[in-house]
């Protein structure tokens, strides 16, 4: 399993993935349009086991398991 870190601005979103060990495997910085997050996604199943999960709070917003609710 990898583990997806995502430290989000304004511009720009810098996502780091890191296996059970804590080891880093990977690091992308994409902008912060629809056609971007697409390619996040494409990229990140690349990686891993293709599960999905995780939970992300910033400014009150949260997202579950990517499926956008708490």
């Amino acid at each position: 399993m990898v583990t997806l870190g995502v430290d989000a601005h304004k511009r720009t979103h810098t996502i780091v993935v890191v296996d059970d060990h804590g080891r880093k495997l990977a690091e992308r910085t994409i902008g912060t349009v629809t056609k971007d997050h697409l390619g996040l996604l494409r990229w990140a199943r690349t990686l891993g086991d293709g599960r999905r999960s995780g939970r992300s709070r910033t400014a009150g917003i949260c997202l579950d398991g990517w499926s956008g609710t708490c």
